[in-house]
Formats: C-alpha cells, sequence, structure tokens
C-alpha cells in the first residue's frame, strides 16, 4: 500500500493508455523526414496542452529531464548570463536539494545569496523577507514543501517582486495537480512530470518570454536553444496526459484529513508539522515522539506500507531533515518524523490498514 506520492506518483491509468499508443513514435524530433515531422508536432501538441492548463502560452515552456534540471536551468541559466558578483539573491533554507545545491555553486561564484527566514510552522516569514527584498536581483522561493505540504505565499511573494523589479524564480513541483497555480507575477517555475502520474526523467520550466537563460549544454540546439539532447517524446507526452487527469483534490484531501483525525484520537502525543498553516490536501508530516522514524517505516515496509521520513532525494542521507531543522525543531524531533503523502488511488480501507498498524508497531517500538 502507496503513501509516498510526494516522492512520486504512481503512473496515471490514463498514461498507460497514452504511452501504448506512443511507442510506435519512432521518429527523432529533430529530423526532417515524416518521422521526425510526427514526433515534433505530438511533442508541440503536448506544450500546448500543458500551457493551457497553466494559462500561459506555449511559448513559455521549455523541456526538460525533470525538476532538478528545471530548478538548475533557472536559477544558473539566468544568473550566469544576468547577474554579476556581489548581486543580491534571495532563498529559503525550506527549498528542494537540487535548489540548495545551485543556492552553494552561487554563493561559490561570489553572489550573496540571502536566506530568507521561516516560521515555526514551516511557512515564509513575510516580515524578514520584506526586510531582506531592498536590492535583491532574484528570489527563489517554493510554491509547496515537498515534506510537510506547506504552501508559500506564493501570490504576496511574487506581487512584491513584481513591485520591485526582482525577477522571482519558483519551485511548483509540489504545487502541480494539488493545488491552483498563478504564475502572473513568477518569471520563471520549475515543474516535474513523475509527481504528477507521467514517467519519471521530464519536466518543464516556464520562463516569461523576457527572461533570457544561458543554456547548461553548449550550442544547445532543441528547446530553442535553451538546452541539449533528443527530446524524451514519450514523458513528454506522458506529463500532457497525466495533467489532463483528474487529480480528485477533494477524495484526498477528505482521506488526509481522516488519517489525521484517526491517529491523533489512536495515538497520544502526536504532533503534525504545520497543521495550522495553509497545506496542500496529500501531505501529513507526523512526528511520534520517542519513536524512530527510521524504524517505523522500515517496519511498516515490512507489512507492505511505503511512507517516508522526508525527501526521496536526500533518501540515502543519515543527516535529519534540513526542513524540519530549519523549522527550528531539534534533531531529535526531525528523526522521529514520518512523511506521509496521499494519492487518487488510495482508499479509505487502506489508510485504516495503515492506521491499525502504525497503533501496534508504536506500541512495540516504545515498549
Amino acid at each position: 500500500m502507496y503513501f509516498d506520492y510526494n516522492a512520486t506518483h504512481p503512473i496515471c491509468n490514463e498514461v498507460v493508455d497514452t504511452i501504448t499508443d506512443i511507442l510506435n513514435v519512432s521518429g527523432n524530433p529533430s529530423s526532417a523526414h515524416k518521422h521526425g515531422r510526427f514526433a515534433k508536432d505530438r511533442i508541440e501538441e503536448a506544450r500546448e496542452i500543458i500551457a493551457d492548463y497553466l494559462g500561459i502560452s506555449y511559448k513559455e515552456l521549455i523541456f526538460t529531464s525533470g525538476g532538478t534540471e528545471s530548478n538548475v536551468l533557472g536559477l544558473l541559466g539566468y544568473c550566469s548570463l544576468n547577474l554579476e558578483a556581489d548581486d543580491k539573491v534571495l532563498y529559503s533554507g525550506l527549498e528542494h536539494p537540487s535548489l540548495l545545491g545551485v543556492i552553494h555553486q552561487l554563493k561559490s561564484q561570489g553572489l550573496n545569496c540571502v536566506k530568507v527566514n521561516c516560521n515555526t510552522s514551516g511557512s515564509i516569514d513575510m516580515d524578514d523577507f520584506k526586510s531582506k527584498l531592498v536590492d535583491a536581483k532574484l528570489v527563489t522561493i517554493m510554491y509547496v514543501n515537498n515534506e510537510t505540504g506547506i504552501q508559500n505565499p506564493v501570490g504576496e511573494i511574487g506581487k512584491l517582486c513584481a513591485k520591485n523589479k526582482v525577477i522571482f524564480h519558483c519551485d511548483c513541483v509540489q504545487a502541480l495537480s494539488k493545488t491552483a497555480i498563478d504564475l502572473s507575477n513568477i518569471d520563471l517555475a520549475s515543474f516535474s512530470g513523475h509527481k504528477i502520474g507521467g514517467l519519471k526523467g521530464v519536466g518543464f520550466l516556464f520562463k516569461k518570454s523576457h527572461i533570457k537563460l544561458s543554456p547548461l549544454f553548449p550550442k544547445s540546439t532543441q528547446e530553442k536553444g535553451h538546452r541539449g539532447g533528443t527530446e524524451n517524446v514519450t514523458g513528454i507526452l506522458s506529463m500532457a496526459s497525466a495533467i489532463k487527469s483528474d487529480a480528485k483534490l477533494d477524495y484526498v484531501r477528505d482521506l488526509r484529513d481522516y488519517f489525521e483525525n484517526q491517529l491523533s484520537e489512536r495515538i497520544e502525543c502526536v504532533q503534525i508539522s504545520g497543521k495550522s498553516e495553509t497545506r496542500v490536501g496529500n501531505t501529513s508530516n507526523v512526528y511520534f515522539p520517542d519513536c524512530s522514524g527510521e524504524s517505523l517505516i522500515f517496519s511498516l515496509d515490512m507489512k507492505g506500507i511505503c511512507v517516508s521520513l522526508g525527501s526521496a532525494c536526500a533518501a540515502g542521507s543519515i543527516s535529519p531533515s534540513h526542513v524540519l531543522l530549519e523549522m527550528g525543531f531539534s534533531e531529535s524531533r526531525a528523526k522521529s518524523t514520518v512523511r506521509f503523502s496521499f494519492g487518487k488511488y488510495n482508499t479509505k480501507e487502506e489508510v485504516d490498514f495503515l492506521l491499525d498498524n502504525l497503533d501496534q508497531i508504536i506500541n512495540r517500538i516504545k515498549k
């Protein structure tokens, strides 16, 4: 039973049908013959589907290999072409590891990367943000946190950036298909296909037309010179198919709320991170006092239940969650916290099975 949708969404049923249909697309989209033109046409159809869903122009989409490349292309591509040493870049410590890696590189290149504080509930401290926005050239703040599901006040952040003529990049990977996304005051935004039920290894970067980027690969020719490499036709079409699929947001939120309410009744002292903040409806980040989170996920795995400690990209690390530490929690609490993320293929019966096993396992661990 799978409760790790934030790590990756199971491939949507609609996508399976699409993949079966397009496996016979054999042409390289850069080829001039009819097979190449056919593949290129399918890519452009997918681009328009995704653009229509987001309410933007198809010309503003750059297909990539996923959220990580989109983050790197968006930030490094912009900074290398438009910023100079000592220019100020604002970011938060809550960001995905792929983005924090870019920030580390920008610092080594001499940029003045300034961290914006968050509050103990896991949302951006807007007073701190406003005070640090002065003289900034670029801001990167995620839409939804992948570990807690907390939504940052991106609308307000975007308006402030626009008013102060600051470029705003937003990691929207965990927001897509989970909440309404308004890109009107966002200049650059990163997305991933497998988080919404498409194939792994594909994503896209939203880039407003006035933004100029330096490509990551020299002499790139694909995607209007923004990246190199033959386009992942199958992945791109799977992403367009997934984005049209019904995410059943109300159904998933009801399941998540049922889980949290039942969990609080059954197990004393559990705490849900950021519960007072605005969250997407599928994520529950739960602290189990006096329980090892690692032991808990392994015990659940033995029962056929899949959950995680936090970011899948950091799963091999023995370090506690940087997100929870940034929120001011102790290492002990961070190591006793588990993320449950739900999706449209989960059922109430599965949630009950999860709750029953959690109850048994925690009692055993505490003894």
